[in-house]
């Protein structure tokens, strides 16, 4: 984990409770950090944390991280406009979160996710306590 990736989950997470706070630690990190001459326009709550998501897309490129944001603000994916240079079989849009962001479980790998866990919920049971009580005994 990055600080400057810290350093942005502080401003939107500020940026849900007060969007002036939430502005001023974006503007106080990018000046800081990055380009002295920025200023952030938003005002609304909404905005500032767009403007958070963008400052993280431009921060944390190519590492994978955005992915999360995505996902938690049901942000659309845009990757087809002028000048694109995605591959042409990863060129589309999507209204709000796509679905091929979801890991889906089907009924049966949840039922033996669901055995397997109960079966070693009850081996943890039965050994344990009988190896620790050999393991007391003996010493």
């Amino acid at each position: 984990m990055r600080v400057e990736e810290m350093y942005l989950i502080e401003a939107e997470a500020a940026a849900q409770l007060s969007p002036a706070e939430g502005k001023t630690l974006l503007e106080d990190f990018v000046k800081t950090y990055r380009n002295p001459k920025y200023v952030c326009n938003a005002s609304s709550k909404e905005e500032v944390v767009d403007e958070c998501f963008l400052q993280k897309r431009i921060e944390l490129f190519g590492e994978g991280l955005i992915f999360f944001d995505y996902k938690r603000l049901n942000k659309s994916v845009t990757r087809y406009y002028p000048g694109t240079n995605f591959a042409v079989a990863r060129r589309y849009n999507t209204e709000g979160r796509p679905a091929w962001m979801n890991f889906v479980f089907v009924q049966q790998e949840a039922s033996v996710m669901l055995l397997w866990l109960i079966s070693t919920i009850l081996i943890l049971q039965v050994c344990i306590p009988h190896r620790l009580n050999n393991w007391i005994c003996q010493t």
